[in-house]
């Protein structure tokens, strides 16, 4: 992770992946903060994002931002969002 990524729209620009992670059941997915940025304001902190655990319901969520290279993706599903939280 860069440590200088605050926002969606600095992670949406460096073509990153937002790793979202669960603290209550430890559950684990991936978006392009590409397309997160289409459904929330792009100027949001990494850590001001809605998102809620789809197992368990809570919102308590930690969102990290990694490099994803497109020319060698490795083998992980990435979840595209369908509509506003």
């Amino acid at each position: 992770m860069a440590p200088s990524i605050r926002t969606l729209r600095q992670a949406a620009r460096r073509r990153m992946l937002l790793i979202v992670a669960c603290r209550d059941c430890d559950r684990v997915a991936r978006f392009l903060a590409s397309d997160v940025a289409h459904f929330v304001d792009p100027a949001r902190s990494l850590e001001d994002l809605p998102f809620r655990c789809r197992a368990c319901g809570e919102r308590n969520c930690a969102v990290e931002a990694r490099d994803y290279d497109l020319d060698r993706r490795p083998k992980i599903i990435v979840w595209r969002p369908t509509r506003l939280w």
